[in-house]
């Protein structure tokens, strides 16, 4: 309910569709008051006091990211007070698509609440897959400032790398690294066209495991000219399971194009690229694997007059995930 009333629109609510929105807004100098046991539902976001919780000329924001930086992987999906709201205890629900999940799990997901002055992980939490709801109970005296969703910090043993899919001749390469492996058994690689229905290419990956970074990589003969998404499934020896960040791969538009020139090389080449994201960097590889060229912008010309004559495999990064990859003959 609302406490005080005046001739103008005092709670503005916009059921908005699209991220990086505004979807209510509490006018300065007045309340908005919600009764203990009451729902009160905005966008796909439910606040369930259980006692009156009143929210004072503040506006409620759909987003993308956070604001204040959480270290762990989160759904792409956050809501936002523009202040801190009073000490706030009943329930939390986050429904989500599963286009949101940014490779997380749905059997381990929670709230994390952003309390004005750090990220807390709500301990109790009621999962329902198949309407993609998480209720998080119990919360007590929290006050709320950003609340999203996401996996309890250090809940597997497995930090990811990056994920990365690459058009070549007559297939695509899904590649990705690890930055720590600690107990995982295998990798399994899912691809999608929707971001909704997901089946599993090819075999089992065994993971390496140790402490270092590793680097693996699975061919799809049979990727179309279609949009695809990419995902790592690891599997770890107590069957428990997590997703890697969803690796994009570009339509093929008729305008989108990547030439090297000259090719063979003697001294530099230059890259011509047409279509596409921007690019977040460019390795070149010999042809045993091993990258010997890194450069993080597109430039004039790149030098490879000090390496060996051969063949090297020249792979550029987009900030989508998208990658390609060329040949480049060296003289």
């Amino acid at each position: 309910m609302i406490n005080k009333l005046f001739p103008v629109a005092l709670l503005l609510i916009s059921h908005a569709s699209s991220l990086d929105a505004q979807i209510v807004t509490v006018l300065p100098g007045t309340d908005l008051s919600i009764a203990g046991g009451t729902s009160f539902s905005a966008d796909s976001f439910i606040i369930t006091p259980a006692s009156v919780f009143t929210l004072n000329g503040v506006t409620l924001s759909k987003a993308s990211t956070e604001v204040h930086t959480l270290s762990d992987t989160h759904i792409t999906k956050v809501y936002e007070f523009s202040g801190i709201t009073g000490p706030f205890t009943g329930s939390l629900d986050i429904y989500y698509d599963d286009a949101e999940l940014n490779g997380l799990g749905e059997s381990t997901l929670g709230a994390r609440v952003y309390d004005g002055t750090t990220w807390q992980s709500p301990s109790t939490a009621n999962r329902d897959t198949v309407i993609n709801d998480v209720q998080t109970v119990s919360i007590s005296g929290m006050p709320l400032e950003e609340v999203t969703l996401g996996e309890p910090p250090g809940s597997l043993p497995l930090l990811w790398g990056g994920v990365y899919a690459t058009r070549g001749t007559g297939n695509v390469t899904v590649s990705w690294s690890t930055l720590q492996e600690d107990n995982v058994s295998f990798f399994s690689v899912e691809k999608s066209t929707d971001a909704r229905s997901w089946s599993v290419l090819g075999d089992r990956v065994m993971a390496t495991d140790g402490s270092t970074a590793h680097y693996y990589s699975v061919a799809d003969p049979a990727a179309g000219p279609l949009k695809t998404y990419y995902r790592i499934r690891q599997t770890d020896r107590d069957a428990r399971t997590s997703y890697s960040p969803v690796a994009i791969l570009a339509a093929l538009p008729e305008a989108t194009g990547t030439s090297i020139y000259p090719n063979p090389v003697r001294q530099s080449f230059r890259l011509s690229i047409t279509g596409g994201s921007p690019l977040q960097r460019i390795l070149l590889y010999s042809n045993d694997g091993s990258v010997v060229r890194t450069w993080d912008r597109l430039q004039n010309s790149f030098n490879v007059e000090d390496l060996p004559a051969g063949v090297y495999h020249l792979r550029i990064f987009f900030v989508t995930g998208e990658a390609r990859i060329l040949q480049l003959n060296k003289q």
